[in-house]
């Protein structure tokens, strides 16, 4: 039987990117605080200010999903509780209130590891323009050596160039150890695997010791960065799938520098390349198997635009403080639980481990000069100088669900149920009207949208509601009367929100306008293009789509091998 497409080339179906966040996109000018200072530095704490306002914000915070906040950095499963009470922690409150800041404000982008480098392995996808510049570097520029440490400085030692090369390759691959590497008449084979598929042994041929070329400390550094060369390694010494039988001299995890601690003959046999960064430089890439994970040329820093890298004050510093320079002038408090007789936690089951961002698929975290239909075979990447960052990750709100493939959990975390309350403060002493604005624009939001807290946000959590309430002090009147009847006067009152949102919003309005953005000339902050893709993703009603969680979930392998490109948010939302 012939088949439906007989004597026609069958239809290509587009592959779409997925995740469960996106990125609202990088500002093209930097709106300074100087402006509305009037040239004046940062208010001090020490004396009145007549036309700064200092008070409090206070709120009511309501979660529409459940949410978690551990007590830890790593994944702790009881839910934040110092002294036995349950509380929001206003260190979390404050961090995601200033990343908004920083996004409305038009800031720098500066809250992030500049030095961090980037690591990259591409086998077997030569079609991929990442793939074709690996495939380049492995072939001809990769030679062996050994490393060695005198002190603290660390060297490599060429190994000798034997018949036009400086290793060769055996075949009967026979060790069962994840990594090894044996001494022998001089030389040392690498056993770098215990794959069925392996079937080759590297030896590395004696080292010429009449070479001794330093490593700079930088290549070093950016060794150690990468955190994601030996994650099996905890699994591996408690036993675990990947273990190795072997003796602790034998069982090797990859790690160069810490095999070398550990070598009785004081050297690492190793694969090395070669490089020269922009200042001419000589560099290196290390790697304990033939085809190692590379360094990107640049770091994360190097691909965030030139003009959000300077020095100018702008509105999120000058309101958060900068270290060792000035203090910040808002403090937010622990928001505890609204008093309940309902068991106010439930049990959320992650079946996956959520890892911490891998912006090392620049697929999705680096525009691209087609956007999403820009195919693989030119897809810019880390060591293209030229290309930028998308901007600022948030995360999707989704409808939390349990995952039905698979029935035996990762863990099991403490968290409050949907449609528990909270009441905090956020107080502030001596803050500018457009300051003060931008603060409360950031907290009432538009119609629909919500706020994103907490841990487990890829699988649904961390959905909350803010209905902000502004409590100024009047200062003057506070310290020249004391009293008010039998009572302390607290000279508090309670102005509606608008009239300093407007001042902000004016402002940026008008800033926008006199630098030239390219979101200049709009009536509302919110209708700028960039502040309609962060409303996209702060808005709750896409949870309503039946489709909302499965194009908002992480790709699948067959799905992400081909590279596809991250739509933006707008586009997720109106394909």
């Amino acid at each position: 039987m012939k088949g439906k497409y007989q004597g026609h080339h069958r239809p290509k179906f587009k592959v779409v990117a997925r995740a469960p966040y996106n990125f609202v996109p990088l500002n093209d000018v930097v709106v300074e605080a100087a402006s509305y200072l009037g040239g004046q530095k940062i208010p001090s704490f020490d004396r009145y200010h007549p036309h700064l306002f200092t008070g409090a914000i206070e709120y009511e915070l309501e979660t529409i999903t459940p949410l978690h906040i551990g007590w830890t950095q790593n994944e702790s499963s009881e839910f934040f509780a110092p002294g036995g009470r349950v509380k929001i922690p206003g260190s979390s409150l404050r961090g995601m209130v200033r990343t908004l800041v920083e996004i409305v404000s038009w800031s720098r982008f500066v809250n992030f590891d500049y030095r961090r480098g980037l690591y990259y392995r591409v086998v077997g996808d030569p079609r991929s323009s990442l793939g074709k510049k690996y495939t380049e570097q492995m072939h001809t520029c990769v030679k062996a050596g050994y490393l060695l440490k005198r002190r603290e400085s660390y060297f490599l030692v060429p190994a000798q160039e034997i018949n036009g090369g400086t290793y060769t390759r055996e075949e009967d691959y026979s060790k069962d150890c994840k990594f090894t590497f044996v001494g022998k008449d001089g030389r040392y084979r690498i056993y770098s695997g215990d794959s069925p598929r392996k079937k080759a042994v590297w030896v590395v041929n004696p080292p010429d010791y009449s070479r001794e070329i330093p490593v700079p400390e930088e290549d070093i550094h950016l060794y150690r960065s990468d955190d994601t060369r030996f994650e099996d390694k905890d699994r591996a010494d408690k036993g675990g799938d990947n273990a190795c039988t072997t003796s602790k001299r034998q069982r090797k995890d990859g790690n160069l520098l810490r095999m070398l601690e550990e070598s009785a003959d004081g050297v690492v046999p190793c694969f090395y390349l070669e490089w020269t960064d922009d200042k001419n430089k000589q560099r290196f890439a290390l790697g304990h198997t033939r085809y190692f994970r590379l360094p990107y040329q640049y770091n994360i820093g190097d691909h965030v635009p030139q003009h959000l890298r300077g020095h100018e004050l702008d509105i999120p510093e000058a309101v958060f403080g900068c270290e060792a320079e000035f203090a910040s002038r808002v403090y937010f408090e622990d928001a505890e639980i609204v008093s309940t007789d309902q068991d106010i936690f439930q049990s959320v089951q992650i079946v996956k481990r959520l890892d911490a961002p891998k912006p090392t698929s620049f697929q999705l975290y680096l525009e691209q000069p087609r956007g999403k239909n820009t195919p693989k075979a030119i897809l810019h990447h880390w060591n293209d100088r030229q290309a930028l960052i998308r901007g600022y990750k948030l995360y999707w709100h989704r409808q939390p669900q349990p995952d039905q493939e698979q029935s035996t959990p990762w863990k099991t975390v403490q968290a409050i149920r949907r449609g528990m309350k909270f009441t905090g403060r956020i107080r502030f002493v001596n803050l500018a009207d457009i300051e003060l604005g931008a603060l409360l624009f950031c907290l009432r939001l538009p119609q629909g949208c919500y706020h994103k807290l907490g841990m487990a946000k890829p699988i649904g959590l961390g959905t909350v509601r803010i209905k902000p309430i502004l409590i100024l002090t009047d200062r003057q009147h506070r310290y020249t009367t004391l009293f008010n009847a039998d009572n302390w006067l607290t000279a508090e009152v309670a102005p509606p929100l608008d009239v300093f949102i407007e001042r902000f919003e004016n402002y940026m309005l008008t800033e926008l306008t006199r630098l030239g953005s390219r979101d200049a000339g709009y009536k509302r902050l919110w209708d700028t293009p960039r502040l309609q893709e962060l409303k996209t993703m702060l808005t709750w009603d896409h949870t309503s789509r039946p489709d909302w969680n499965r194009v908002t979930s992480y790709m699948e392998l067959d799905i992400y091998r081909n590279r596809p490109v991250l739509p933006k948010p707008s586009e997720v939302v109106e394909p």
